[in-house]
């Protein structure tokens, strides 16, 4: 190892050291996001785009959810789906409503969009 990465690496764990001490949360962390996030059910109804820039979110049990969401390009746009719900790119976000339990979009969406699963 030379000594610039000797003094790069001894660096970076004084780094985290202070701010483990500081006892102040860093970007990113769950417990600076939780204050701003939303419930989980209130994304429903809102432009699919806003839902995009949502991280987490906080489920019916008060526990924080971060979100990945998945897409497929289809003719008419790109649809989205997540774990809370799912909509068209230029659409309203819409809850989960499928009777076989999956969180995906309702079977009529995938066919339309070329989806096999």
């Amino acid at each position: 190892m030379t000594k610039t990465m000797v003094a790069a690496a001894m660096f970076a764990l004084a780094l985290a050291a202070c701010a483990e001490d500081s006892g102040e949360a860093l970007p990113g962390d769950a417990q600076s996001d939780a204050p701003d996030a939303p419930a989980c059910a209130e994304l429903i109804g809102i432009p699919t785009q806003r839902v995009l820039d949502v991280e987490s979110c906080f489920d019916d049990t008060g526990t924080l959810q971060m979100l990945a969401t998945a897409y497929h390009d289809c003719l008419r746009g790109r649809l989205y789906w997540n774990d809370f719900g799912w909509g068209w790119d230029s659409m309203l976000w819409r809850a989960h409503a499928r009777t076989d339990g999956q969180l995906v979009p309702p079977q009529p969406e995938l066919d339309a969009c070329g989806y096999n699963q």
